[in-house]
């Protein structure tokens, strides 16, 4: 009994059935092939199958019989899924790692792109080489006449080259890192589709500017304080050597007007000295942080 049938297909996909049976009873025009979730075994293990429809009708137009046929596909959608799934995770993938997919055709020499700030992220879009090669500028001395040479002449051979393309996102010049590959090569040896990567390596460089911009100042402050020891030893041996000649001059000098002298110059050096050794250690506090 139809009641009884109905409950072998899925709650979801129940009212579908049962409106396409009323539809064709009613003179309906028949669906195209349907596919319904049914299982004879009241297990969770439900089987993907296609239904078509034919209605019968009499020699007064009405309806008397329906004709169905059906075809498990369960392989199918299950085969379908684990591709949907293996895309997403090599979206992801490609995403995490900040990459861009791309293929050419060399039919129509027209870049087609996957997560590329070149085309604001949309996926799939097409741009002929001539415009997408606008918004890419090659370094200087980088093989750049072999790889445009390489693509438009369908060359069956690996790409490697280092870029800087527009990111329309920020509005900044980004550096990046493309490989491609032949994908498609015909008879003729003559490559019909190339893909390819190309990976933003923008932090990576601008990392390395900053490491080179530290290490020049490092060298420079090193040098800087080279030159101030020096100029220290020099400042500290002027009052040091006073000191220690007029001290030993002080215990024979008899003249009481020269003793004054020396131990007015003694004095004088020794003043020197400790404002230079605090000068000394005011900039170790510098370089420590611990005052401006």
């Amino acid at each position: 009994p139809f009641e009884k049938e109905i409950l072998f297909f899925h709650p979801d996909d129940r009212p579908l059935f049962i409106n396409t049976i009323k539809s064709l009873c009613e003179g309906g025009i028949p669906p195209k092939r349907l596919c319904f979730r049914l299982n004879h075994d009241s297990s969770e293990n439900w089987q993907y199958t296609e239904k078509e429809f034919v209605p019968i009708t009499d020699k007064n137009g009405k309806v008397v019989t329906i004709i169905g046929t059906h075809r498990n596909v369960t392989h199918i959608y299950e085969m379908k899924k684990r591709l949907e799934e293996l895309i997403r995770r090599s979206d992801y993938a490609i995403k995490s790692a900040n990459m861009t997919l791309w293929e050419l055709n060399t039919d129509d020499m027209c870049f087609t792109t996957y997560n590329d700030p070149v085309t604001n992220y949309k996926d799939g879009v097409k741009t002929p080489m001539d415009e997408y090669m606008e918004l890419i500028r090659f370094k200087e001395n980088n093989n750049l006449d072999s790889v445009e040479n390489t693509l438009r002449n369908g060359i069956a051979s690996d790409i490697y080259c280092e870029e800087k393309f527009w990111n329309n996102i920020d509005q900044k010049w980004h550096y990046g890192i493309l490989t491609g590959t032949p994908f498609d090569i015909d008879k003729n040896g003559h490559t019909i589709k190339f893909v390819g990567f190309r990976r933003d390596i923008t932090e990576l460089i601008e990392t390395q500017e900053t490491l080179k911009k530290e290490m020049k100042r490092a060298q420079q402050a090193d040098k800087l304080k080279s030159t101030f020891v020096a100029n220290m030893s020099h400042e500290i041996r002027t009052p040091l050597n006073a000191i220690v000649g007029f001290s030993n001059l002080l215990p024979n000098e008899e003249d009481s007007e020269l003793k004054k002298e020396y131990t007015k110059l003694i004095n004088t050096s020794s003043d020197m000295l400790l404002r230079l050794i605090n000068d000394i250690l005011d900039l170790s506090k510098i370089e420590a942080g611990i005052i401006e």
